[in-house]
């Protein structure tokens, strides 16, 4: 039985060493081969990169390209034109703002009282017409070139609307102030609504 285990044991190492003594020697390198190798076919070189005619220079070189001068670049940057509805709502809002800044003027609202407090339909009117020249004036002093002219219109506008085409210029107050009104008298309009049990 210790001989049999014996051998168990030994078997693996006796086995390794019968793998040793089997080795095959690897061949060496052919020394007799290396003195007269075999032709081998020519090689074709490989294709060119770069075509050949790629890179040559012309005989002339070519036209330089006209190139946009500084106003042409200039106008290329300026913003688009405004619609007219547009144009006109930024000159509005530029109107309100000046107008707001000299509405509390003292010499603008001492003007505008003085025309308040004017006796007669006639001075006041007067009296509106300098207030108008003045406020107007002020805003068309501060305003941009291009705001005057809208500020010009608006004065117009002010202005235009004072004086009373149907009164005829040359009769004084105190000429009409004897004058009787007309024995007319308008009728009394009609409520278009009346209320139950309510009577004329």
């Amino acid at each position: 039985m210790k001989l049999l285990l014996l051998c168990g044991a030994l078997a693996p190492f006796l086995l390794s060493l019968t793998g040793f003594a089997q080795e095959v020697a690897l061949p060496g390198p052919d020394l007799a081969g290396a003195a007269s190798p075999s032709p081998r076919p020519a090689e074709t070189p490989p294709p060119p990169i770069i075509p050949p005619g790629l890179l040559a220079l012309p005989d002339e070189p070519p036209p330089r390209p006209q190139l946009p001068e500084i106003p042409q670049l200039d106008e290329g940057f300026k913003p688009a034109p405004l619609s007219p509805e547009a144009e006109n709502q930024r000159k509005h809002v530029e109107w309100r703002r000046l107008r707001n800044a000299f509405q509390n003027d003292t010499d603008v609202r001492a003007a505008l009282e003085t025309a308040r407090e004017a006796r007669t339909d006639l001075e006041k009117r007067k009296l509106l017409g300098r207030y108008y020249d003045l406020f107007y004036g002020r805003m068309i002093a501060r305003a941009t070139p291009e705001m005057k002219g809208y500020l010009l219109e608006r004065k117009r506008e002010a202005v235009g609307a004072l004086p009373q085409p149907r009164v005829r210029p040359g009769v004084a107050m105190s000429q009409t102030a004897g004058i009787a009104p007309s024995p007319t008298v308008a009728p009394k309009p009609t409520p278009l609504f009346r209320p139950p049990g309510v009577s004329n």
